[in-house]
């Protein structure tokens, strides 16, 4: 199964990385993460990660459902706001190219908020969703 998630990450590292509308809100083009950010990671920045998923295992095709976290944070409410957006418009009924799979659907399933202080004192805003990922091959 690591190679479908492998497969996902990089198609969505393609997608939210190669939005030029995204990465101007970013602190660099690079401020796109796989399950956490770099140690010291400038703000603002997003971050997706696997919360579950696997093969549905009720056909004899390679059918996948997977649940992908994917947020912002940022040193402002608005702006990690604003990033979720535009996250939101790429991949709510959006497309990925997934190596190997046929994308059936994309679409974000819950939406989050937090805060939290980091080492620094300073409050960090969260803004992300839930993106249910559907393949086949």
């Amino acid at each position: 199964m690591s190679g479908v998630l492998n497969a996902i990450a990089t198609g969505l590292y393609s997608k939210l990385s190669g939005d030029a509308t995204l990465t101007a809100l970013l602190a660099d083009g690079t401020s796109v993460y796989a399950i956490k950010a770099k140690n010291n990671a400038p703000y603002n920045y997003v971050v997706f990660s696997l919360q579950y998923g696997g093969p549905e295992n009720d056909n004899p095709s390679d059918l996948q459902d997977h649940l992908y976290f994917i947020r912002a944070y940022a040193d402002a409410a608005n702006e990690a706001g604003t990033i979720h957006a535009r996250i939101a418009a790429l991949l709510h009924h959006g497309t990925i190219t997934v190596a190997g799979y046929n994308l059936i659907w994309m679409s974000l399933d819950e939406e989050y908020e937090g805060e939290e202080v980091n080492e620094a004192g300073n409050t960090i805003y969260m803004r992300g969703g839930s993106y249910r990922i559907r393949l086949d091959n």
